[in-house]
């Protein structure tokens, strides 16, 4: 069984051109950032955290979707984890 569903985005004019465009932390269904991810242009990333790794569907998923995962609950790798994200962003930034 396969489903099927066309979106259109549009606005993307509209996005920011001189600050980080990397990654994003995303609060919705982890589902949607595959139609987030559909519709942005390439430079974006998403932060996830840490935990959604060891969920099985969703964890490769969100991995081969390019998300950046971040610890939540240990403070100095958390603080790692957010200086790595941070430089990743810097380096896709327009």
């Amino acid at each position: 069984m396969a489903i099927r569903h066309s979106f259109h985005a549009e606005g993307f004019e509209h996005l920011p051109k001189t600050t980080l465009r990397g990654p994003w932390p995303i609060n919705a269904s982890y589902i949607d950032a595959i139609a987030i991810v559909a519709a942005l242009p390439p430079e974006f990333a998403f932060v996830i955290k840490k935990e959604m790794v060891r969920v099985p569907l969703a964890g490769l998923l969100l991995r081969r979707l390019g998300s950046q995962f971040v610890e939540r609950f240990d403070r100095h790798k958390g603080a790692t984890d957010a200086r790595r994200v941070l430089k990743l962003a810097a380096t896709v930034s327009p």
